[in-house]
């Protein structure tokens, strides 16, 4: 078993939507076993989930506390696990320790960058964080947790220049692929069907969203 999560310390960057298609392709074009474990506070996926008929994978709620337990519950029933986390993590005091915990049982960390959002300062900490994660799980488990960032609502290559340059200099892991802005991922959620072979969207968004998901098979 396999644990993904599209993690970020904001809100507002396609958490949800990322794990709801990654679910349905992982199902539909991978015969894969997929459970998301939606830790939202706001239970979007859990409750979409509720309102939609023949599923290919199964959508349970957990709260932060108790994801450790439910995941390990589920070791044998499903191949992959998404978990969707909330929208900010963070602690009264400014600690880091509820995002350290919460990544330190995530296999794949996938991370998320929105243009308009972009903060060099929080891209610069928020990395320091991962690999602080990273150098744990090697030190104690002897096992290095996968990690790619990339760049989600992008309007234009133009527009990433600054980030590319920074996510260079501190040498950064990238997946490879990046996804355009279109309302096609964001209508996405309403079914289950997978964007690569959707004939609901256009051809640009099927390829596209091919290739992310090739990426993503790889760590896999």
């Amino acid at each position: 078993m396999t644990t993904l999560s599209y993690v970020s310390t904001k809100g507002g960057v396609g958490k949800s939507t990322l794990s709801w298609i990654t679910a349905c392709s992982l199902a539909n074009d991978y015969s894969r076993r997929v459970c998301i474990v939606d830790a939202d506070l706001q239970l979007s996926l859990f409750k979409n989930a509720s309102v939609q008929e023949n599923l290919p994978f199964t959508v349970i709620p957990a709260s932060l506390p108790e994801i450790y337990e439910k995941v390990k519950g589920l070791n044998e029933q499903f191949d992959i696990i998404i978990i969707d986390m909330p929208g900010f993590l963070h602690t009264p005091d400014g600690s880091r320790k509820e995002i350290t915990d919460f990544l330190f049982f995530v296999d794949l960390m996938l991370l998320p960058l929105k243009v308009h959002d972009f903060d060099a300062l929080n891209l610069i900490d928020f990395a320091s964080v991962v690999n602080e994660v990273v150098q744990s799980r090697i030190e104690k488990f002897d096992m290095e947790p996968q990690v790619a960032w990339f760049f989600n609502d992008l309007h234009g290559r133009k527009e990433i220049r600054q980030m590319e340059r920074l996510i260079e200099q501190k040498q950064l892991p990238l997946l490879g692929r990046n996804l355009s802005r279109s309302v096609s991922y964001e209508r996405s959620i309403r079914s289950c069907e997978s964007l690569i072979t959707s004939k609901t969207v256009s051809p640009k968004i099927n390829n596209e969203f091919r290739l992310f998901m090739q990426q993503i098979i790889k760590f896999l």
